[in-house]
């Protein structure tokens, strides 16, 4: 199944309302993919508040996030422009010392 979240991924709701379902469904997020938003959530200084919110999330050792980097042209020197390409991440180890949600 694939669930689109539309809401503030550090806010109280879209994040752990999405965990709420699937645990009531006793389903695990094998892939979360999260663009570029964790940039904005750092620049914003609320990216603890989503990594909390992640934490809630049923996920298992093959769990992912999928995310959007920024990189140069492949043999481009870095002037010539940046691209993005796809970053795949454990998303339980990086989950694991979040502080609680507020």
């Amino acid at each position: 199944m694939i669930v689109p979240i539309v809401g503030n991924f550090s806010g109280k709701k879209a994040l752990r309302s999405v965990g709420a379902y699937l645990k009531q469904q006793d389903a695990v997020v094998s892939a979360f993919y999260v663009s570029n938003v964790e940039q904005y959530l750092r620049a914003d200084n609320i990216w603890e508040y989503f990594c909390g919110n992640a934490a809630t999330l049923p996920i298992d050792e093959a769990s992912l996030f999928i995310r959007s980097a920024r990189s140069g042209f492949q043999g481009a020197p870095a002037a010539a422009g940046t691209a993005f390409s796809l970053q795949l991440d454990p998303i339980k180890p990086e989950v694991a010392n979040c502080p609680s949600p507020h």
